[in-house]
């Protein structure tokens, strides 16, 4: 990500009760806030904006497994616009609600398939398009990812 280049000036690494590792600024009621680093004791990392002691603001989380999630974050969960890509090639870029695919979105995966449509709370939903790897299509209406 890009602003993750920026210069964010130079903070001491301070481990938190939990184990895990945090670097970055704190606020006057040491509240980890601003641009920080945090490492999970599971090897897995948050780089990002922090508000209150949690993600918020644009960040980026990788998982052990290799899962990318990067994007807007609210109160710990992806919320807006982010793009996460899982450790087998598939992706999802669009838009987000607590941690959940919900609003207009695109979903690719590593066999060529591929959807772009509407979804709500995690499924597709209302309008879209699914194209197969086998070439086969569906152009329509969507329920709870049932055609």
């Amino acid at each position: 990500m890009e602003f993750m280049n920026k210069a964010v000036g130079v903070y001491d690494s301070h481990r938190l009760e939990s184990g895990d590792i945090y670097t970055g600024p704190y606020d006057k009621e040491e509240m980890r806030s601003g641009f920080g680093l945090i490492c999970f004791l599971d090897g897995s990392y948050y780089l990002g904006q922090w508000l209150n002691d949690v993600a918020h603001g644009r960040g980026k989380h990788v998982s052990i497994d290799g899962t990318v999630s990067d994007g807007q974050w609210v109160e710990n969960q992806i919320n807006g616009k982010a793009t996460v890509t899982q450790a087998d090639g598939s992706t999802y870029t669009g838009e987000w609600e607590n941690d959940l695919h919900h609003g207009k979105g695109a979903q690719k995966w590593p066999n060529g398939s591929w959807f772009r449509g509407n979804y709500q709370y995690g499924s597709k939903h209302g309008l879209g398009m699914l194209k197969l790897a086998d070439g086969g299509s569906y152009k329509g209406e969507f329920f709870e990812n049932k055609l």
